[in-house]
């Protein structure tokens, strides 16, 4: 099926969804995670399918909210809140994410930024390109993280450094990122994809009951503490 949002490629047991929207440093809209949502529900029964793998290109893995779909045109505020309450996929998104059966593995070359940290947050596993930037840059602009970025990062680095890269809005690298444990690997750049294939080849290898019955409760694991944080294992 073609996309208007997403490029999606079948691999040998998994799935590659790619944000296609480079025009806008693949920031995501509605029609964005609407996608999405389509093409993860389309696998989540199909055993041959054992992974799913969010990717962006080498500028950009995402960058967050398209805020251009917030701008409201003069007598037209009831409208854009009709349609705002009606279509909520964004929100959908980060909500399923986390919920679903399969590993999600994210593949982060360029820059992660605002929800699209967030988003890849949301996964299981974040192989990152040295090159890549992550950050939460809504203070900057008089926002907080809406996409589950005040507990979901508290949760894996630790109270103490979340509140610090929340409450500056400074970007931090993959280095540093994986020496918070915010990323289990960093591959050379443009290698990120490739890393991500290798962890989906292994989940299709793994038993597949016995990984589906694992993710729930690995992801409602308590966290060590708020001085270490859970964080992710690297390598």
């Amino acid at each position: 099926m073609n996309y208007e949002d997403i490029a999606v490629t079948r691999g040998a047991g998994w799935l590659e969804i790619q944000i296609n929207r480079p025009e806008k440093l693949n920031s995501i809209r509605e029609k964005t995670a609407e996608n999405i949502l389509h093409a993860m529900e389309a696998v989540e029964f199909e055993r041959d399918c054992a992974a799913v793998i969010l990717c962006g290109s080498d500028k950009a893995f995402c960058t967050g909210i398209d805020t251009s779909e917030f701008q409201i045109k003069d007598n037209e505020y009831f409208d854009f809140y009709r349609y705002r309450r009606r279509a909520r996929r964004v929100n959908r998104l980060f909500r399923e994410l986390p919920a679903y059966t399969k590993p999600v593995i994210s593949a982060v070359e360029g820059f992660a930024l605002g929800g699209g940290l967030e988003l890849a947050l949301a996964g299981d596993i974040i192989v990152a390109a040295e090159t890549a930037k992550f950050g939460l840059p809504e203070i900057k602009l008089g926002l907080m993280p809406g996409g589950g970025g005040t507990q979901t990062l508290s949760r894996l680095i630790g109270k103490p450094l979340a509140k610090e890269l929340m409450w500056t809005g400074r970007r931090i690298t993959a280095a540093e990122a994986r020496e918070m444990r915010l990323v289990n690997h960093v591959t050379p750049a443009g290698q990120a994809l490739a890393g991500t294939r290798a962890h989906a080849a292994a989940a299709r290898a793994a038993v597949e009951l016995s990984a589906r019955r694992a993710r729930p409760h690995a992801r409602a694991a308590p966290p060590d503490g708020d001085a270490g944080g859970a964080g992710r294992r690297a390598a």
